[in-house]
């Protein structure tokens, strides 16, 4: 047995062979078609909007199952939220307050043109000191966690974000400012850089983001997109779809400090980034320039701790 502090990450492993069965392809199918017979439920959920099908209480807690319209979960608190379809949003604005809360929690969505929307830490898909499992079947979707509040993710595609990198050569980019705010317009309202794991990351826990088909956009901060730290597994799956990832720092495959991060993009014109936020702190403060941290896209690292006396 493999253990982080009190986190036992060999019964995660466990856990998730139970669930790789549960959710395979002919399972989930079969589910669509009962829960799409099911009449709708006259049963409030706080922080939802539209179409209820099912409550159902757990000791693991709420199971909330929506239905096949537009629905809007705003911090639900569910373990598990089974979408049927629809242009979902679902907006995470106090994600960190369910962090522990729940020991599984998973979104099953499976279809429709979705938006994942994160302001700080945890989130869809997120592992920290637990098992965190977003699975989305269809659509083109957006994940974004941590951009600046006048960023509307449901305007953005593939061609209005990525342009021509102004210095380099034949290189495309995601300008920073588009996601984070322009620090040169201090009237306009930024975002504070201290967002992380989000979308396939883990934290002393596993975390997984599949998303099956689509273009789709990743958009984040640092440790997003198949990132983990400290024993943690971060892992995301893409299926296929002209896909933009865009982070900034220990992102996109980066495993750091006995963790292991993966991205697995099975096809598609895809673009990736990841830029740095922060300067080095190699020259922070100093007369030389040595860029930006990046670390990411396929990376890994361990710190390094010295005995001063």
């Amino acid at each position: 047995t493999i253990q982080c502090g009190a986190v036992d990450m060999a019964a995660m492993g466990r856990a998730l062979e139970i669930l790789r069965g549960t959710l395979a392809g002919e399972r989930l199918e079969t589910l669509k078609r009962a829960l799409l017979k099911m009449p709708d439920a006259q049963v409030p959920v706080p922080g939802m909007e539209g179409t209820v099908k099912d409550v159902i209480g757990t000791p693991y807690g709420p199971i909330v199952i929506g239905g096949p319209g537009r629905n809007v979960y705003r911090d639900v608190d569910a373990a598990v939220i089974v979408d049927v379809g629809g242009d979902d949003d679902y907006v995470y604005a106090k994600a960190e307050q369910r962090i522990g809360v729940f020991p599984v929690s998973m979104i099953l969505d499976y279809e429709g043109d979705d938006l994942y929307q994160v302001s700080r830490v945890g989130g869809p898909g997120v592992g920290v000191l637990g098992i965190g499992l977003l699975l989305d079947l269809k659509g083109n979707d957006r994940y974004c966690q941590g951009l600046w509040p006048a960023f509307d993710p449901r305007k953005q595609t593939r061609d209005a974000l990525v342009e021509k990198d102004p210095e380099g050569v034949n290189t495309r980019i995601v300008p920073f400012v588009k996601l984070y705010g322009d620090p040169a317009k201090p009237d306009q309202p930024g975002v504070m850089l201290d967002s992380g794991f989000g979308f396939g990351a883990g934290f002393c826990g596993v975390g997984i983001l599949v998303d099956e088909r689509g273009d789709d956009l990743y958009l984040g901060q640092k440790y997003v997109f198949g990132a983990a730290m400290w024993h943690g597994v971060g892992l995301l799956q893409d299926g296929g779809g002209n896909d933009v990832y865009a982070a900034g720092v220990a992102s996109i495959g980066a495993g750091i400090n006995g963790a292991f991060g993966a991205l697995d993009d099975r096809a598609g014109n895809d673009h990736y980034q990841c830029l740095g936020l922060h300067e080095s702190g190699y020259s922070a403060g100093q007369e030389w320039d040595n860029g930006y941290e990046g670390s990411g896209i396929g990376f890994g690292s361990s710190w390094r701790a010295e005995n001063r006396g």
